[in-house]
């Protein structure tokens, strides 16, 4: 990846991967609805990088299911691979097991973000990340959308989709923090999906992008 920098127009170094590309981040609780909205700017022409489905992958990497044994066991592996639900009931309990993960994964997952902004050839990105602000990668975006939603909606759609109990659902939740950094619009997503259509078309047409 190409580190090097350039100045924008208003004196600023950025990356020159960013040089005539503008990146979107958008970010919020598991469940809140990010990646709903995700799909619905991508079928306005934008690509989307998906943080979750990078982090599947990496799992599949065998010096990270190395490391992962390694910090919490070889009970984690099922099939030679990393059982994500199992991994999961031993980290969402415990924030220094959850943290120690988060070191092994993260650094990799960031940099596979980077990557893949270099290498597309669309002018405009999304980066679809619940970390977004944790990351700092709302520095590298011109505009950073935040899904909320109230928690007891997050719950039943974690138990609905993912099939989680709800205990495993709170958990889960609990995990997160709060987000901190840059937000430039707050999309509420507790009504149906074509309210939060409606929303979200509100904000593509304010943002009015270069495709």
């Amino acid at each position: 990846m190409n580190l090097m920098t350039i100045k924008d127009n208003l004196g600023v170094f950025v990356p020159l991967w960013l040089k005539n590309k503008t990146v979107i981040g958008i970010t919020g609780g598991i469940s809140a609805g990010k990646t709903t909205a995700a799909i619905f700017f991508h079928r306005k022409g934008i690509s989307v990088i998906n943080a979750d489905k990078i982090g599947h992958q990496i799992l599949l990497q065998e010096k990270i299911k190395e490391k992962i044994t390694k910090t919490f066991g070889k009970n984690v592996i099922s099939k030679t691979q990393i059982d994500r639900g199992k991994l999961g009931e031993i980290v969402f309990q415990n924030q220094k097991k959850l943290n120690a993960l988060n070191k092994i994964i993260h650094p990799i997952l960031i940099n596979e973000i980077f990557q893949k902004i270099e290498k597309t050839s669309c002018k405009t990105i999304l980066i679809d990340a619940a970390l977004l602000l944790d990351w700092k990668l709302d520095k590298f975006c011109k505009y950073v959308i935040l899904i909320t939603s109230k928690k007891k909606n997050r719950i039943k759609r974690l138990i609905s989709e993912q099939k989680l109990s709800r205990k495993e659902a709170t958990e889960r939740i609990s995990s997160q923090k709060e987000p901190c950094g840059k937000i430039d619009f707050i999309i509420e997503n507790d009504s149906t999906l074509s309210v939060f259509e409606t929303k979200l078309q509100k904000v593509w047409n304010e943002m009015k992008l270069e495709i």
